[in-house]
């Protein structure tokens, strides 16, 4: 049993490949609001791959107590405008993993002289980011650590915590932060600076966002190997 699990475990480690918030202690029962749109499962789809059977999982079955919302309803809250950034590009899309899933959007603004900065928002639904192997745990706010030459510096942004990440003496760089309990969303830009990222993501209405997903995702840690 721990062979087939450490196994489904390494197979979501592919698929999750954002960080995400500290884990949460306690399982909370899940409710869904009838008034609450939930994105649909394709039958018979799933991500396409030789996999083991997810749909008897014990970890993607307790996953699927927290469906994904819809990526439009995450797409509605994003103004077209930023600043000086103008949004020129976004996409949405719902994945399923047996019977649990994720949804993601991703969107491009861009300024009169050509900077551009990438959004990434990712609702993992009940899927929690310390599956990966990728997942790297915030540092607390003001701590800095360097990771393979670039800065890793804890922060938060209208209560939300998260990480900004650069290089010295270079101009870009990204932030990732965690938007309620479970909606992450990085920006980064090769020509954009951090603090400018950072005023981005303030003017970006993330209290609307994280009231489209306010339930966690479940505790896993009876299930899932803990990480050292």
């Amino acid at each position: 049993m721990r062979t087939r699990m450490t196994a489904i475990v390494a197979v979501l480690g592919l698929l999750l490949l954002v960080s995400g918030p500290p884990a949460r202690a306690g399982r909370v029962p899940r409710k869904n609001s009838p008034d609450q749109e939930q994105p649909k499962r394709p039958e018979g789809k799933g991500f396409g791959l030789a996999l083991p059977n997810l749909s008897e999982s014990p970890v993607f079955q307790r996953a699927a107590e927290v469906p994904p919302r819809p990526p439009e309803t995450f797409q509605a809250k994003l103004p077209e405008r930023v600043g000086k950034f103008s949004r020129k590009e976004m996409t949405g899309r719902t994945r399923w993993f047996g019977p649990a899933g994720t949804s993601e959007v991703h969107a491009t603004w861009e300024d009169d002289q050509g900077n551009t900065i990438r959004f990434d928002l990712l609702d993992p639904g009940g899927l929690p980011p310390q599956m990966s192997p990728s997942y790297r745990p915030f540092p607390a706010p003001g701590e800095r650590e360097n990771v393979a030459g670039a800065i890793r510096e804890g922060i938060v942004i209208a209560d939300c915590p998260g990480v900004a990440e650069y290089r010295l003496g270079e101009r870009g760089g990204k932030i990732e932060i965690v938007v309620g309990p479970r909606v992450r969303i990085t920006v980064e830009s090769a020509n954009v600076r951090p603090a400018d990222l950072r005023a981005f993501l303030e003017a970006l209405p993330l209290r609307e966002i994280a009231a489209l997903a306010p339930e966690p995702t479940p505790d896993f840690s009876d299930l899932v190997p803990q990480k050292k």
